[in-house]
């Protein structure tokens, strides 16, 4: 098959990793992939590497709403769909949803396919905008011939708004790699040594691209309130990038942060990090399933998030972690300090963790599925 992947950009975060290791497996089988995002993803570097696949980085694909820019996007789009004539046309992401798939029926693709990594208009707070993304939605779901959710919570969403046909619904799940995070050992003492962190400091963990949707102006928030009781029994690390850092860097100067945050920037490879990690805590707006919470757990790293997407399918309270009320930072607080506070239950949550995600998470099943998805087309 031939098949072509679209993906706003290539930054730092789930979506783009699933869109990339896809990309990745489906060329290893023999199939003909070719993947169109924009110039400035941060993974871009990894996508050039790929071999096997044909790439097009388009500097008008942005996720910035902009009339002109999203035309001449669509438009190129549009050519090299009908250059390339694939089978399938995958697409990721909002704005790529969107132009991806007008593109794709306007150049009589013969499937078409899209990945909801979680609805961010549900939490829109400007009605008009709201509506008008969700008509959006509505409009390019009745030529889309199979609608992906990678949480059940999406799906029910979808149903409820009446976007695309419940029979195209299906869900796989953000997968993860098993062998490889369960396989690896760490010296715990050597790396937050070799990360000047005091060994007897609990470690708060988050990965993410610094973005809106991830809302890490709330953790460091948070982060600053719990400084001023546990000054001493803590420490943060943010990995990650994004057009967020500056400001993100001037809350922590101006806190004085600096002994209790460290941003580590991208990185290829977190596992270290997890290793050394007690609690995993996510301040987002919206998600999907994001794949750094599988990874986290699968570490035995328990998670407390806000209850929303499919987070909630995963965490449980008081067992492999804590769900709280989106944006409610004195809830997410108090439980932060519950469990920096008590070694007992920390460690049972920990325990609870690692076993709580099952082989419907792992990167062998999603391709599966997906392949198998593929094939009946």
């Amino acid at each position: 098959m031939k098949i072509c992947y679209i993906i706003t950009q290539l930054e730092l975060g789930g979506a783009q990793l699933i869109a990339l290791k896809s990309i990745e497996y489906l060329a290893s089988k023999g199939h003909d992939l070719i993947l169109i995002t924009n110039q400035s993803g941060i993974l871009n570097d990894s996508a050039v590497k790929m071999k096997n696949v044909k790439k097009y980085f388009l500097k008008d694909l942005i996720r910035k709403i902009s009339i002109t820019k999203d035309r001449k996007a669509k438009k190129k789009i549009y050519d090299i769909l009908l250059s390339e004539k694939p089978h399938i046309v995958h697409t990721h992401s909002s704005k790529a949803g969107v132009l991806g798939r007008l593109a794709a029926k306007h150049a009589k693709v013969p499937c078409i396919v899209h990945t909801v990594h979680g609805y961010g208009f549900h939490f829109f707070k400007n009605k008009l905008f709201k509506n008008m993304a969700i008509a959006l939605e509505k409009r390019v779901a009745k030529f889309t011939d199979k609608l992906i959710f990678v949480s059940k919570d999406d799906m029910k969403l979808a149903k409820e708004l009446k976007i695309g046909k419940e029979e195209n619904y299906n869900v796989i799940r953000a997968g993860i790699s098993f062998q490889d995070i369960k396989d690896y050992k760490a010296n715990r003492t050597q790396i937050k040594k070799k990360l000047n962190i005091p060994s007897h400091r609990k470690i708060i963990v988050n990965i993410s691209p610094f973005k809106r949707q991830k809302n890490l102006m709330l953790l460091l928030e948070i982060i600053y309130e719990l400084s001023k009781t546990h000054g001493d029994k803590f420490f943060t690390i943010i990995v990650g990038d994004g057009k967020d850092r500056a400001k993100m860097e001037n809350f922590i100067n101006r806190h004085e942060l600096n002994e209790h945050i460290l941003l580590t920037g991208f990185l290829p490879d977190v596992r270290d990090i997890l290793s050394i990690s007690d609690v995993y805590v996510s301040t987002s707006l919206w998600e999907g399933l994001p794949r750094t919470v599988l990874e986290a757990m699968l570490m035995g790293v328990p998670v407390i998030a806000p209850s929303i997407g499919g987070i909630k399918e995963v965490i449980k309270d008081n067992e492999n972690g804590f769900l709280y009320t989106p944006w409610e930072k004195a809830e997410a607080l108090e439980l932060i300090k519950k469990v920096v506070d008590d070694t007992k239950l920390l460690n049972r949550l920990k325990k609870s963790s690692s076993c709580s995600i099952s082989e419907e998470f792992s990167l062998n099943t999603m391709f599966e599925k997906l392949e198998e998805l593929y094939n009946d087309r």
